[in-house]
């Protein structure tokens, strides 16, 4: 693992904040390329991509020192989200808080932007999973499988964990995945906002999915076996598969 990228003098340069930016400057990227499709400009995709990664992170970092409060004795513990710590489920609320008051301030398309969306915030996701697999968290339970890994042990400091799941590369992987298929079905004609309800759909099932697998603060099980990260995937798949159904008969539409 390298958590630590590198130093300039004293300060370090932490792998997983450096994935995250990465990920979301390829997000972005895409998602300019994307809207020009749509005679979205590049400055109205920079504004809602700021304010949604804005309210993104500080709703991920809230949700996750949340489930986890034990981990943050400081303030300034909860501060330092570049040393990882980050709930996908809050992210994804806060991202689209954000970027649904910035495009209703401006009165922009908001259902076109969501699908805009969709496939940058997928590879954003699977960069972010390499910058899990880095840092050392995020992994799976123990297993004799070929490629299982060993990773440093949450609980006994300077230990490693027994042979695991690698659990942040098939979330990588399924992240890329989705990206492609958002891709595929952006560029087909369809209601707008019926793209990001299937991206929705889409991480509702892996993530249901990958818990069974994953060890860490979101795979607590709670009531009727499940995460707490299940449940979240269950509400938010029952909320896409409507909204599937509902826009399929809505008014498809192609480029603009």
């Amino acid at each position: 693992m390298h958590p630590v990228l590198f130093h300039i003098g004293p300060v370090k340069v932490f792998t997983y904040g450096v994935m995250v930016m990465l990920g979301f400057l390829a997000a972005v990227g895409y998602a300019v390329r994307s809207a020009r499709r749509y005679g979205i400009s590049a400055d109205t995709v920079y504004d809602v991509a700021f304010w949604g990664f804005l309210f993104g992170m500080v709703f991920a970092r809230l949700v996750f020192v949340a489930l986890n409060p034990s981990g943050y004795e400081t303030w300034k513990d909860v501060y330092a989200i570049w040393q990882g710590g980050l709930s996908f489920h809050g992210g994804l609320a806060g991202g689209v808080l954000g970027g649904l008051l910035c495009s209703r301030m401006r009165k922009l398309p908001v259902a076109r932007l969501m699908d805009i969306a969709a496939p940058a915030i997928a590879v954003a996701y699977g960069i972010g999973r390499i910058g899990c697999l880095l840092n050392g968290c995020c992994y799976g339970h123990a297993c004799d499988l070929p490629w299982a890994m060993r990773f440093p042990d949450l609980i006994k400091a300077g230990a490693l964990t027994p042979p695991s799941h690698p659990t942040q590369i098939y979330s990588a992987l399924a992240g890329f995945l989705m990206f492609g298929l958002l891709v595929w079905l952006d560029r087909r004609p369809h209601t707008p906002g019926r793209t990001f309800a299937w991206f929705v759909s889409f991480y509702a099932v892996y993530r249901f999915i990958v818990e069974f697998f994953r060890v860490g603060a979101t795979a607590q099980v709670t009531a009727g076996g499940l995460t707490q990260a299940q449940w979240a995937s269950v509400v938010m798949f029952i909320g896409a598969v409507i909204a599937v159904i509902l826009l399929r008969n809505g008014r498809h539409r192609g480029p603009e």
